[in-house]
Order: structure tokens, then sequence, then C-alpha cells
């Protein structure tokens, strides 16, 4: 289910690259190198938050940088909440 829709957000490429807590997932969206991770012991405002701290200090040190997937940095779904990097 998990790979089905992230191709039908665009995402190619996929491989899965494990995770502990979250399940990680590499891929090209608009062939961008991106970085997808699944949460599920997270809910969606945890992730938006820190999606939101990401954006702010993004130009002033070295972080990874969240990528709108469909609109939307952070997805929620019935597996889990998605985040894109």
């Amino acid at each position: 289910m998990t790979e089905t829709l992230l191709k039908e957000k665009g995402i190619k490429e996929l491989k899965k690259l494990g995770g502990f807590h979250n399940v990680i997932y590499e891929g090209l969206y608009e062939d961008t190198p991106i970085i997808i991770r699944i949460s599920t012991r997270r809910t969606l405002g945890e992730i938006e938050e820190e999606v939101r701290i990401l954006n702010t200090v993004r130009d002033d040190v070295h972080t990874i940088r969240p990528i709108k997937v469909g609109g939307a940095f952070v997805r929620e779904h019935e597996d889990g909440v998605y985040a894109f990097f």
C-alpha cells in the first residue's frame, strides 16, 4: 500500500532504507532526490511542527530541507504520517 501511494504521488525509483521508529524510503520526485519518512508513533501536528522549524532555520544552518509533494510537506494516511525531505 505504501509504495503504491508514493508512486501515485509521482515518486519514482523507490528504495526502502529501513528505519527503527520510522520507515524510510528514498526515491525521485520531479527528478529531485527525496527521502520519505513514515511515522506511526508521532502525530500529524508533531511532524508539521518539525517541518515548520526546519523551514524556519533552512537559510541559517545546514539541515535537511522539506520538499512539497502534491502541495504538502506532510501527509497523513491510514498507515502513518508521511514527511518528505
